[in-house]
C-alpha cells in the first residue's frame, strides 16, 4: 500500500479530532477501509504503558442501553464497557477536517502520514541509559514541545501531567513517568517489549499513519494511547461532555502536531489570547457584561477556557466567573446610585422651572439640542465604525483566499515534483 507524507503548514492551528462511532466501525455505515485486517487497530507501545486492556480492544463514542460504552474488542468484536474502564483510543479526522488540511488523497486506500506522537517503547538499554544519564546532567536538549497524560489514581479525562519533547541524534523522545503507567509491570505487547510499571519509560516519538475510507474521514491505523471516557457514572452517548473528549480538544489538538508546526500554533494561540486580554482591558465594566451576556453557557465556558491559556481548572474558572459576577453586582450597584442621583436632580430642575420657568424653558431648549447633537454624533461614529468594519472583512476574506490559494498552489506544485521524482 502506497503512502502519503503531507507537510502540515504553520497555520492549520488547533486540530479537530474524535473518535469512531459503532456504526461507522461494524454497522451498517461502516467504512470500507475498515473491512478486514484493519478492523481490530494494533495498539502503540503507550497505549499499552498507559493502561489498555487488549481484551477491550477500542471503544467508540456511541452508548449502549445500559449506559456502557460500545467498543470493538481484539477479536473485531462488539463489545461494552463502562465509563471508567481504560480502552484503547483510535483517533478519527473528519472529512471536513480532511478537507481544511489538505489531507485528500486520490486514492481512497493510501496511507496518509500525518502528525506526531509518542508511541514506541525504548527496549534497548543502552539507548535507555545514555538517554538517562544526558538528561540527569541537564544536557539533553528539549524541543520545546510538551505531551499531556492522564495520572494514575487521579479523576480520568482531567489534565494532569504535563512531559517535555526531548531531540537525541535526530529522534525525539518522551520520558512518562511511574504514575501516568497503568500497565502491569510486565505487561506484554505486540513487539515483545515489557513495560515496567514501577518506573518511567521512554517513548520514542513517530510519525501517525492514517487510513482514508471513500466518505472522507481518516481513522489512525493504530490505537495511539487509551485512555477511560470519564471518570464516574453511565454513559448517555453526549461525546463531547465527556473527559475524553476534553482531553482531545484541550491536548491532542495541539499535541499531535509536528513540533515545528506545535511551536508556531502555541505562539499563535498566545498572540491571539494576549490581544483578547488587551481589548477586553479597554472596555469598561459595562461592555464586559454585554459581551459575556450575549453568549450561551457553553461559549461562556470556551472563552473563559481561551483566556485562561486553553485548559483551565475548574477552581480556576469558578474564580474566573466569580470576578464576572462580581463585576456585573458593582456595575448594577453603581448604575443605582447614578439613577438616585439624577432623580435628585430632576427634582430640583423641576423646582427651579417652576420658580422660573422662562429660565427653564431656554435651558430646556439648549438640552435639547445638545442630546440631538450627541446622537447624530454617535449615529455617525456608529456608521464609521461599521464602514470601517465592513473592510476589514473584506480585507479578511481576501486574505485568507491568497493564503488558502497560495497552500493549494503549494501543495499542487508538491505533488507535480512528487511525481517526476
Amino acid at each position: 500500500m502506497a503512502t502519503t507524507i503531507l507537510q502540515e503548514p504553520a497555520q492549520i492551528g488547533r486540530i479537530q479530532m474524535t473518535i469512531p462511532t459503532i456504526n461507522q466501525v461494524l454497522g451498517a455505515d461502516s467504512w470500507q477501509v475498515l473491512k478486514g485486517s484493519y478492523l481490530e487497530a494494533e495498539p502503540t507501545g503507550l497505549a499499552v504503558a498507559l493502561g489498555g486492556d487488549g481484551q477491550t480492544g477500542y471503544i467508540t463514542k456511541s452508548a449502549s442501553v445500559d449506559g456502557l460504552v460500545l467498543g470493538v474488542d481484539s477479536f473485531g468484536d462488539r463489545t461494552k464497557v463502562s465509563m471508567t474502564k481504560t480502552a484503547f483510543v483510535r483517533l478519527v479526522l473528519p472529512a471536513e477536517e480532511v478537507k481544511r488540511l489538505n489531507l485528500a488523497s486520490r486514492k481512497w486506500s493510501r496511507t496518509i502520514v500525518f502528525g506526531e506522537y509518542p508511541q514506541s517503547v525504548v527496549s534497548q538499554e543502552s539507548l535507555i541509559k545514555k538517554l538517562n544519564a544526558l538528561r540527569k546532567n541537564g544536557r539533553l536538549k528539549q524541543t520545546g514541545k510538551e505531551y499531556t497524560f492522564w495520572s494514575k489514581g487521579d479523576l480520568p479525562g482531567v489534565i494532569f501531567h504535563t512531559v517535555p519533547e526531548y531531540r537525541f541524534k535526530g529522534e525525539k523522545y518522551v520520558l512518562l513517568p511511574a504514575e501516568c503507567l497503568h500497565a502491569d509491570s510486565t505487561a506484554y505487547w505486540h513487539h515483545g517489549v515489557y513495560v515496567m510499571n514501577d518506573q518511567p519509560n521512554w517513548i520514542r516519538v513517530d510519525k501517525v499513519e492514517w487510513l482514508k475510507d471513500r466518505t472522507g474521514n481518516l481513522i489512525s491505523e493504530k490505537a495511539l494511547f487509551s485512555m477511560p471516557m470519564g471518570d464516574s457514572g453511565k454513559y448517555d452517548g453526549f461525546f463531547r461532555a465527556t473527559g475524553l473528549a476534553r482531553f482531545l480538544r484541550d491536548c491532542m489538538g495541539f499535541e499531535i502536531l509536528p513540533t515545528e508546526v506545535y511551536q508556531t500554533a502555541k505562539q499563535t494561540q498566545r498572540n491571539l489570547q494576549n490581544q483578547v486580554l488587551s481589548d477586553i482591558k479597554s472596555m469598561t465594566r459595562s461592555e464586559i457584561r454585554r459581551y459575556f451576556a450575549g453568549l450561551n453557557g457553553e461559549a461562556r465556558i470556551e472563552v473563559g477556557r481561551f483566556l485562561a491559556g486553553g485548559t483551565p481548572k475548574r477552581d480556576q474558572m469558578a474564580a474566573y466567573l466569580k470576578q464576572l459576577r462580581r463585576r456585573a453586582y458593582d456595575d448594577r450597584t453603581q448604575a443605582g446610585k447614578q439613577i438616585s442621583e439624577m432623580q435628585m436632580r430632576v427634582k430640583r430642575a423641576e423646582k427651579l422651572a417652576r420658580e422660573e420657568e422662562a429660565e427653564g424653558r431656554r435651558l430646556l431648549k439648549k438640552y435639547m439640542a445638545a442630546a440631538c447633537t450627541i446622537r447624530r454624533e454617535a449615529a455617525d461614529e456608529l456608521n464609521e465604525a461599521r464602514k470601517n468594519e465592513a473592510k476589514a472583512v473584506k480585507v479578511a476574506d481576501r486574505a485568507q483566499a491568497g493564503l488558502r490559494a497560495y497552500w493549494q498552489k503549494r501543495q499542487a506544485d508538491r505533488t507535480i515534483r512528487i511525481r517526476e521524482e
